[in-house]
């Protein structure tokens, strides 16, 4: 809503300079926070990010770009080779070094595996249905920003409460399937009944699969945040969230960068040029963010355990 505010009365650059004493104030609450940092061996090197950060802005630039150039630009195959090698690359700087920016090595815990693949594949459709539902809000049905951002408030009100009723259930059930698998279930349905309403143009129609795809994916993530801190042992538990963030933000840069690919290339060469998705081409993007959805699904019915894991040794 404060971004709606200062879009529609300062314009849209009002937003970045906004998040300055948001920053300053994280940084003065970290400050006084006054956290007993003991450095655990070497610090880690300038070569892993300064490799690192490219190889992941190459991948995106990638799946972004094949909507732009077409696939049968010569283009777009160098884009995607590119966008192999450089994590690969990457991956490998990573495992090689005794002080690796992220602990890789943590992924060959399952039950830790598993956890933050599905947090990856729940954060793309996240952004993928915020993004560009806000986008059809503003582009096909041609509401002002403020209104936009009223009219996304279900979506956000119904996240929150999956979240909370995701701890309920975890406390309850003492299983991560029943959140994870209900949650997952119930934002396949509800981002299904969402894109079979866009076509309607009719704001009151979007609102039912709005609010059961944002209770069903704001379900899964605490339940898998406990899963796989419990999954590994106590002196990784830092390692753990840094490595589970990273990819979970990577999740959502990946699905949006596949969708908006796909989106450009459904979308007309006159809206291209104009800078607006067309309301044909933006179902493309929430059949995408069903496709992630569904595989999530099958993965969370097929990996996750039954019960409460125990804890690592």
């Amino acid at each position: 809503m404060a971004g709606a505010v200062l879009t529609q009365y300062l314009g849209w650059r009002s937003v970045f300079p906004a998040n300055v004493p948001v920053a300053a104030a994280a940084l003065w609450l970290a400050a006084g926070a006054r956290v007993e940092d003991e450095p655990r061996g070497r610090p880690v090197g300038l070569l892993q990010p300064l490799v690192v950060i490219p190889s992941v802005a190459a991948l995106v630039l990638a799946l972004y770009q094949c909507g732009v150039w077409g696939f049968g630009d010569p283009r777009t195959p160098a884009a995607l080779t590119a966008a192999v090698l450089a994590p690969a690359l990457a991956v490998r700087l990573v495992l090689r070094s005794p002080e690796p920016l992220v602990d890789l090595r943590l992924l060959r815990i399952r039950p830790y595996a598993v956890a933050t693949a599905l947090t990856f594949l729940v954060q793309a459709p996240q952004l993928i249905v915020l993004v560009h539902g806000t986008l059809f809000l503003r582009q096909a049905m041609h509401l002002p920003p403020l209104s936009t951002g009223l009219c996304l408030l279900p979506l956000v009100g119904a996240l929150t409460t999956g979240t909370v009723l995701s701890g309920y259930l975890l406390d309850r059930y003492r299983s991560v399937r029943i959140p994870v698998l209900l949650g997952l279930a119930a934002a396949v349905l509800g981002a299904a009944l969402w894109t079979a309403a866009l076509p309607s143009r009719e704001y009151a129609v979007q609102v039912p699969g709005m609010l059961l795809a944002g209770i069903g994916m704001g379900m899964p993530v605490p339940a898998l945040s406990a899963e796989l801190m419990r999954a590994v042992p106590r002196e990784a538990r830092a390692d753990a969230s840094v490595l589970r963030q990273t990819l979970r933000q990577l999740g959502g840069a990946v699905g949006l960068a596949v969708a908006g690919a796909l989106v450009l290339a459904a979308n007309d060469d006159t809206a291209d040029a104009a800078g607006i998705v067309t309301a044909t081409a933006t179902p493309v993007a929430f059949v995408t963010a069903c496709a992630f959805l569904c595989a999530a699904l099958l993965l969370a019915s097929t990996a996750l355990p039954g019960g409460r894991p125990r804890r690592a040794g």
